[in-house]
């Protein structure tokens, strides 16, 4: 008997505060749940299915020992595991996220559309101000105003890095298909230098190769790699000389590779590695949920490629993307893709992404 309650008292305390949730239960009730359980077992859909599949396995003959991992209609983006205790009767059931759930992917698209709808309502209602040229024709007033729309595309800007991040960990990224990669990079970077004429502190170059640059890719995710590492180059830039961007595209046997080269404040040379995990970030300000060069090596990943990072501290930095090229597609009669998007529409990816360091269009 004191076997069985060192052992329950053992799991009490292992798991009384932890944030993963635990319950010890019995065919008829939760005797003990932790807090992060708690939530839970307040669901009584929840409860009656774990008690009942206790029930039915306390009525099984056979290996009572063996832990057995389940799925609940009560809780679908959960796993459980339900594991005997010796042989007291009683049940452990831990609780973790079933990271390939549907179910989970779906809610975190949708709050992300949410994110977006939130932001673009709240813009509006702002704009629709009664009285609102006043606020125009006063400093502090039209401070203000440019302060808020900063704010709500940096929000938007969170959650598009929120969203990409979600499409790739959840294998749920666009389509991949034959795509000039040199043409798309000529139509994104066109676009983007106009952005960086609200910039004049920031130099952006670029030399991508004339001929058809065939790669199986996405547009999509071609945008979102380009876009976070110049938003990461012009963050990185000093105050007091001017920031120089330098893109490029060549080939290298079967591969392409994108390199962007700034002369920014850099980082010490530990961190080429630790930038790519998620929501790491150096950012003092609180502004940034570490996920944009996340976003890059996943894409990167993605299309088959990799990324390699080389910083100096107070001296720049380089950053190269090297894409697999398409193989099946003969160069030389490729025809650019027609689905370009609109990239200076007020609510497009190049204002979004750089709203934290442009500011983007006034209405």
């Amino acid at each position: 008997m004191s076997n069985k309650i060192e052992t329950i008292e053992q799991v009490q305390a292992l798991f009384s505060a932890s944030l993963l949730p635990a319950a010890i239960l019995d065919a008829n009730k939760a005797a003990w749940c932790n807090p992060a359980a708690r939530i839970l077992l307040d669901n009584s859909q929840v409860l009656t299915q774990l008690l009942g599949y206790i029930s039915r396995l306390t009525k099984k003959n056979g290996d009572r020992q063996a832990a057995r991992t389940l799925h609940l209609a009560g809780a679908p983006e959960y796993l459980f595991t339900i594991t005997p205790l010796a042989e007291s009767g009683l049940f452990l059931a831990l609780a973790s996220l079933d990271t390939s759930s549907s179910q989970l992917t779906l809610a975190a698209q949708k709050s992300n559309e949410q994110l977006d709808q939130l932001v673009r309502e709240l813009f509006a209602t702002v704009m629709n101000l009664k009285n609102l040229s006043l606020l125009y024709e006063d400093d502090t007033g039209y401070a203000a105003i440019k302060k808020l729309n900063r704010d709500c595309y940096q929000l938007m800007k969170l959650g598009q890095n929120t969203r990409w991040y979600t499409k790739l960990l959840t294998q749920k990224a666009p389509a991949l298909q034959s795509l000039d990669l040199a043409y798309h990079l000529r139509v994104l970077t066109s676009a983007l230098a106009t952005k960086m004429l609200l910039l004049p502190q920031v130099k952006l170059a670029t030399e991508i190769e004339d001929a058809p640059t065939e790669i199986l890719g996405s547009t999509e995710l071609v945008d979102a790699i380009v876009t976070n590492l110049i938003d990461n180059s012009i963050k990185s830039g000093f105050l007091e000389q001017l920031l120089e961007i330098r893109l490029t595209l060549r080939t290298y046997g079967k591969n392409a590779v994108i390199t962007i080269i700034d002369n920014g404040s850099g980082l010490p040379a530990e961190f080429s590695e630790k930038v790519f995990e998620p929501f790491f970030t150096l950012d003092e300000s609180h502004r940034s949920t570490g996920l944009g060069l996340t976003v890059v090596k996943l894409a990167a990943e993605q299309m088959g490629g990799s990324v390699l990072a080389s910083f100096k501290d107070g001296e720049g930095s380089t950053i190269s993307v090297t894409l697999p090229l398409d193989q099946r597609t003969i160069l030389s009669t490729s025809s650019p893709s027609s689905a370009i998007p609109d990239y200076f529409d007020r609510y497009s990816l190049i204002h979004i992404m750089l709203s934290d360091v442009v500011d983007p269009p006034m209405p």
